[in-house]
């Protein structure tokens, strides 16, 4: 994989397993002491966020960041803007606000530095930002209210989405008249009817919940530590 890849999934999908699946080889996820989340086992970077019902994450051979957030319209959010940001963000314009918002905690994740007043004071409008290995670029993408931004060093980042899709319940077997007739016998004489298809055992994964996953759902932010940010997640959220 020479490519950013940025997968869309529900919050509650199996993210070692979706990460496996992408890379081709068994991993594990790991987290470093600021929080942010890494593998182990790989070469490959990796960056995640969620937001309610989504969760995304990006795998890249250089460095990368990617933050989801839900478009809401909150007055609140452009004071921040006015007040923080190097843009200028219209009253009104939630877009353009998420826009910025969602590329500046890309960039902090990329850098491996998270949202600091720098970041925040920056004008990223143009799209791309300036470091020392090279040029970072912003991608994003809408979905169904939702904004999806990934900070990398790639011109075309492959976007994903990974939904399981919902599986028709299986209709029940049709009983043979010879076990129609034993069940009717049971019922007369008292007895309950045994079931005697065994059940299926639960796979590791199914029974037992991945402490990675489970890390995930409320630590799956890299820490913010400027006012601005405090305040932007207090409202968004």
């Amino acid at each position: 994989m020479n490519k950013t890849e940025v997968i869309l999934t529900s919050a509650g999908s199996n993210i070692p397993a979706l990460v496996n699946k992408t890379l081709k080889k068994k991993v594990t996820i790991g987290k470093k002491e600021s929080g942010a989340p890494y593998l182990v086992g790989s070469e490959k970077y990796f960056s995640l966020s969620h937001k309610e019902k989504l969760l995304c994450f990006a795998l890249s051979p250089r460095p990368v960041g990617v933050d989801i957030e839900k478009i809401v319209e909150k007055d609140s959010v452009y004071g921040i803007a006015e007040r923080y940001f190097g843009e200028k963000i219209e009253l009104g314009d939630k877009e353009s606000f998420f826009l910025a918002w969602t590329r500046k905690e890309a960039l902090g994740k990329l850098l491996g530095k998270g949202l600091d007043s720098e970041i925040l004071s920056t004008d990223l409008s143009l799209g791309e930002y300036d470091t020392e290995e090279g040029k970072v670029k912003f991608t994003s993408w809408f979905d169904e209210g939702y904004l999806v931004t990934v900070a990398c060093y790639d011109d075309e980042p492959i976007f994903k989405k990974e939904f399981k899709k919902q599986q028709e319940k299986p209709q029940g077997q049709e009983k043979s008249p010879e076990r129609v007739k034993e069940t009717i016998e049971e019922k007369e004489n008292g007895e309950k009817p045994i079931n005697k298809r065994k059940r299926r055992k639960k796979t590791p994964v199914e029974s037992k919940e991945s402490d990675v996953s489970a890390a995930i759902k409320g630590e799956a932010e890299i820490p913010v530590e400027s006012e601005a940010s405090e305040e932007v997640v207090e409202d968004s959220n």
